[in-house]
């Protein structure tokens, strides 16, 4: 899995080849339960990334590489 939805939010798989990426776009991670601070290795993908289709194609790409890495 490269990626998720939750609450209307899309969130990428990050790892420490990509994570800086996503921190510099001010992106968030993923908190499956708000009330504790235990996050998980997805970020948010930006709203402008979300409305640019090749923009988001190429953040998406980075994201497939990591999965076939873990192979």
């Amino acid at each position: 899995m490269f990626g998720l939805i939750a609450d209307d939010v899309a969130y990428l798989k990050v790892d420490d080849s990509n994570r800086e990426d996503f921190v510099q776009a001010d992106s968030s991670p993923f908190k499956p339960y708000p009330d504790q601070s235990a996050t998980m290795s997805y970020f948010e993908v930006s709203p402008e990334i979300l409305e640019v289709p090749d923009e988001l194609i190429e953040w998406a790409k980075r994201f497939l590489a990591i999965q076939k890495k873990k192979k």
